[in-house]
């Protein structure tokens, strides 16, 4: 036996051979051990530790820059190996050079901040141009690697690298206006393309924010689209506020940032030190072009939204206004959503009392959130003064609608100014009512009726106060979805402890001198005392206002629909409530549908209620098509 041990050892050393062993892994390990990376796991995938490992080279997380100067230098491995392994590489340099400093300076150790971003500007766009070249110069079309898990990975990459890149960007030319592009950083000149949207808020950017650090409470979904380039939202000064204009623009902005480099061919890209970087606003661009490849867009269509929303005053301001105190509102604002498209429909939100554009916070960003929609429509919100009378608020809103409407469609040819869609919810609902409404001479005659002494004095009135009384439907609004909107008042205002809160209620000063030289007109010194009202006195079943809007047509050219709220699904309907409006009051007679949900008066953010209002909004769209057909074809006859 000693013979045969002393004779094996010899044969196997000359042998050189080694033992395979196997063992078996479970599904969720085969796919961290597959699909992990720099990214994900915080390790270099396997696909790249394949072509270190055949090119004899180890430990390279501790010596990075040598093994990616090897990897370059290789002539045995594929483009595509070679290359997608030194986007992870570069990527992995970055990310480990901003994990140490950051240790540094929670140790307070950390000094020279200008040579980090320096050093994390090169390794990020050295991750960009190699992911980029891998996507679209190192032998097969991308259509042709569709279901490789290492295209994906590699398109990560890109992503996270532009992200990196146009933070480091915007802090390293901070204050540089676009025309002073190209700059140089290190050896890179870098261009800025047709910077649509920066170059419309070059003057008030205040900050870049990357989607990937955004996460939102009370927004109950995110969406976004996946694809190439880095989403971001732009954080402006709005340059609207000073101004006065009843319309703005949301303050932030989606933003969709790519990097390309300039060449026809694999080393042209490699070798190029020109940097171009562009910008898209997603709701405009959804797809690009690089040589023969349209590539989809990477997009975020909540993150504005809920940016906005999250820093906001709107609720504190809402509210404190009713009472007088505060950051008071005396008058409306529209608010656009995205940049202003001519040719999409135009939604117009109305919220209720004591309310914001909070209140649409789901409603809005599900709105958004459906393709089809998104596409198609446009979202304006309409912020006022809840505290002000029914009837001066609707004259005010439908000035600041029509004035937003004439700034950017002054002919009123637009898709934008055709089939407008309101949406109003309480308040709101009564409002939107008003404004696809024709008063005729019924407020004035009432007036007369109860006050004949006045008649003279309201029919020489001036026009400016004329038209609070009598008024005209919207120009353009075909659509009009009320939500849980008391149109015939509700009993709940006149609960004693209603009453009370209501005798705390202000009105703007703006709103007061207003209502006060109206009446003055009117009744002179003898003003009687249940004129003075608010918009909160406005809403009790008994209110005298209320009794003769609930009255005024609605427009034939108005298509108009109910959601209504009951609390309990169980006894008739005709006796439900939903907690603060009744079922007599919501329902309206001549409606092309009612929705009934069970819920409180918060209906809007159900998704039962979400669900109809996107329903009607996209019947409104084959209905539109089919007219458009019918015309096309009488026109063909």
């Amino acid at each position: 036996m000693k013979i045969l041990s002393a004779l094996l050892v010899p044969i196997l050393l000359l042998s050189g051979c080694a033992s395979v062993t196997v063992s078996n892994i479970n599904s969720q390990e085969y796919l961290v051990q597959r699909r992990g990376d720099v990214i994900s796991q915080g390790r270099l995938s396997d696909p790249t530790n394949t072509v270190l490992t055949a090119l004899g080279l180890s430990d390279c997380e501790n010596r990075m820059q040598y093994c990616i100067n090897s990897v370059g230098d290789s002539s045995v491995t594929d483009n595509e190996s070679k290359i997608s392994a030194l986007a992870e590489m570069w990527l992995f340099k970055a990310m480990r050079a901003q994990k140490d400093a950051q240790v540094l300076k929670d140790a307070g150790e950390f000094q020279d901040e200008n040579k980090l971003n320096a050093e994390l500007l090169n390794d990020y766009i050295q991750t960009a141009k190699y992911s980029y070249a891998y996507l679209f110069f190192s032998g097969r079309k991308i259509s042709d690697r569709a279901l490789e898990d290492r295209q994906t990975q590699v398109k990560d990459y890109y992503n996270f690298a532009v992200q990196n890149v146009i933070e480091q960007l915007y802090r390293a030319t901070k204050g540089k206006a676009l025309t002073d592009f190209p700059v140089r950083e290190g050896k890179w000149n870098i261009y800025i393309k047709n910077p649509e949207q920066l170059s419309e808020h070059a003057e008030t950017v205040k900050e870049l924010i990357p989607d990937t650090v955004l996460s939102f409470k009370g927004l109950k979904n995110q969406y976004s689209a996946d694809g190439l380039g880095a989403r971001m939202v732009l954080s402006t000064d709005d340059p609207a506020k000073e101004k006065d204009q009843p319309w703005r623009l949301m303050p932030y902005s989606s933003v969709t940032a790519m990097i390309s480099f300039p060449g026809k061919s694999l080393n042209q890209i490699l070798t190029a030190d020109d940097v171009v970087v562009s910008t898209y606003d997603p709701s405009f661009v959804q797809s690009v072009k690089i040589g023969k490849t349209v590539v989809p867009l990477s997009a975020n269509f909540s993150g504005a939204y809920g940016l906005w929303l999250a820093n906001s005053d709107f609720a504190s301001n809402a509210l404190s206004t009713i009472f007088g105190h505060g950051n008071i509102i005396d008058k409306p604002t529209v608010y656009l959503m995205r940049p202003y498209r001519k040719d999409l429909r135009t939604i117009i939100l109305i919220h209720g009392l004591a309310s914001s554009p909070e209140a649409w916070v789901n409603t809005a960003n599900e709105i958004m959130g459906d393709k089809l929609l998104r596409d198609n429509y446009q979202i304006w919100q309409v912020y006022y003064p809840t505290n002000v009378p029914l009837l001066i608020n609707r004259q005010e809103i439908a000035e600041a609608i029509n004035k937003t409407i004439d700034h950017f469609d002054p002919s009123r040819t637009n898709q934008a100014s055709k089939n407008i869609t309101l949406i109003g919810h309480s308040m709101g609902g009564i409002l939107t009512r008003l404004l696809v409404s024709d008063s005729g001479n019924t407020i004035i005659n009432a007036l007369e009726q109860k006050y004949p002494q006045a008649s003279d004095k309201i029919n020489q009135m001036d026009p400016k106060f004329k038209s609070i009384l009598r008024f005209k439907p919207l120009q353009g609004v075909t659509t009009a979805i009320f939500l849980a909107a008391p149109h015939q008042g509700t009993p709940y205002a006149d609960a004693s402890w209603a009453r009370y809160l209501a005798s705390f209620v202000k009105l703007p000063l703006s709103i007061v001198n207003k209502l006060g030289e109206m009446t003055l007109m009117i009744f002179g010194q003898d003003l009687p005392r249940e004129i003075n009202m608010t918009g909160v006195d406005n809403l009790s079943a008994k209110d005298p206002t209320i009794r003769v809007l609930a009255k005024l047509p609605i427009s034939r050219n108005v298509t108009y629909y109910s959601i209504i709220g009951r609390e309990n699904a169980d006894g008739p309907l005709e006796e439900s409530s939903d907690g603060i409006v009744p079922y007599w009051s919501s329902h309206l007679e001549g409606a092309a549908s009612e929705k009934v949900i069970v819920s409180g008066h918060s209906v809007q953010e159900t998704p039962e209620a979400i669900i109809e209002l996107r329903k009607i909004l996209r019947n409104q769209l084959v209905d539109q098509n089919i007219s458009q057909s019918t015309k096309a074809v009488k026109a063909n006859r």
